[in-house]
């Protein structure tokens, strides 16, 4: 038995050495020198860093927190349990470095380096140009929109352009809000040509993906912060010379199933593959009684409305 033990062993180390049994590349991941040489793979990691977006639907974003706690951190609207971000944290005044539930500061960075890796890659990849510059925008479009994210909230942050490995100076100084929004503003005007048209993005069923118009109206918004408020009017107005309008109708806003007129960027729900918990998060209270229905209206934002039959306010005597 032991002979035969000893001549498997063998054959064994034989037909591994010969074989190269034990250089063999992982078999349950894809190196990146494969990713960045085959464009589904390159758009599916695009993809991965779109998800770096906050969507806005009551998600559990790391970096930040449950959505709709931002409306009641104000008059609009009051959560109805105590574990929730808003009662627990905001409105009691227990914020601090550690305790702070819309801290995006390390998230928007992951963000960042999957968007500076993508743009690296791509300089030397073999796939086509076409290719390669709308994929490149893109994520640069996501890079500044990370960035003013960033310096909206924080003020100075470092500008990193290029994904640091772990031997590299990490000490980045800070560059200021001003220059951070400099830099966008110079990014969205470069990238804006290599980037589709909404109309062309909608006719190839590309629902989800940065369109030009997109682009043009982060300009307005980032330039508005700047207060370069000429700046902000001119891209603004490209955006309404491109067909957007205002829904006529303010209740479709909220029950559209896309392609609504106002609408200039959006993304696709198509449960199991993306779904969202808007509409548990925002039942009536009278109709969900356990971790639903988080997001009641106070009297002030019912008040704040126009009524439908005059467009008075609700307080008026009439």
């Amino acid at each position: 038995m032991k002979k035969h033990f000893i001549l498997i062993m063998l054959i064994v180390i034989a037909t591994a050495c010969s074989d190269d049994y034990l250089d063999r590349p992982p078999l349950d991941s894809i190196s990146s020198a494969s990713v960045f040489q085959d464009e589904a793979l390159t758009e599916s990691y695009l993809y991965r860093v779109y998800r770096f977006l906050p969507i806005g639907y009551g998600d559990i974003t790391p970096g930040y927190g449950w959505r709709f706690i931002l409306g009641s951190i104000t008059d609009e609207s009051r959560s109805k349990s105590g574990w929730i971000a808003s009662n627990k944290r905001w409105i009691p005044g227990d914020i601090s470095p550690i305790t702070n539930d819309l801290n995006n500061w390390g998230y928007l960075y992951s963000g960042i380096r999957r968007a500076n890796v993508l743009i690296t890659e791509l300089e030397s990849s073999s796939l086509s140009d076409e290719f390669r510059t709308r994929i490149t925008a893109e994520a640069r479009y996501l890079r500044a929109w990370f960035y003013f994210d960033l310096t909206r909230r924080w003020g100075a942050v470092p500008l990193i352009l290029v994904a640091q490995d772990p031997d590299d100076d990490l000490s980045t100084p800070k560059t200021s809000r001003e220059d951070i929004y400099m830099f966008i503003d110079k990014e969205l005007d470069a990238i804006a040509a290599d980037i589709p048209l909404h109309s062309e993005v909608k006719a190839n069923g590309e629902s989800g993906r940065v369109t030009r118009e997109t682009v043009w109206s982060l300009s307005s918004r980032i330039n508005l912060f700047a207060e370069n408020f000429s700046k902000s009017a001119l891209s603004s107005k490209k955006v309404l010379d491109a067909g957007f309008v205002l829904q006529n109708d303010y209740d479709k806003l909220f029950q559209s199933y896309g392609g609504d007129p106002e609408v200039i960027f959006e993304i696709t729900f198509d449960f199991p593959n993306n779904g969202h918990n808007f509409d548990m998060l925002n039942l009536p209270f009278s109709l969900r009684t356990d971790w639903g229905s988080q997001t009641n209206p106070t009297q002030e934002l019912v008040d704040a409305y126009e009524m439908a039959s005059t467009g008075l306010p609700i307080t008026d005597p009439l």
